[in-house]
């Protein structure tokens, strides 16, 4: 099973981290981001396609820097890297 790691870090110091198990829910995720926010300018958007050829490329990752300094990477996440996350959660009270 591949796993996907998407990291933001918006202009106004906000980050946000999520584990997808598709490019495509990931993708999804973007684009509803940039409806709900004016953080992201969708016009800069990359295309799902652009994102699939970094994946699957020879570096497993894309990174993709707007004009505002706002930027996003994406890259394939190893199940043992989740199953440690995973574990941490249930021993941290604050984290679900």
């Amino acid at each position: 099973m591949r796993l996907f790691t998407l990291f933001i870090s918006y202009r106004s110091g906000m980050h946000y981290c999520g584990v997808y198990t598709t490019l495509e829910y990931l993708y999804n995720v973007i684009l509803e981001m940039t409806e709900e926010s004016d953080e992201i300018d969708s016009s800069e958007i990359p295309k799902l396609s652009e994102i699939y050829t970094g994946i699957n490329g020879y570096s497993e990752d894309f990174f993709c820097e707007f004009s505002d300094g706002t930027w996003i990477h994406i890259q394939e996440t190893s199940e043992r890297l989740v199953e440690i996350i995973q574990g941490h959660a249930k021993r941290t009270s604050f984290i679900s």
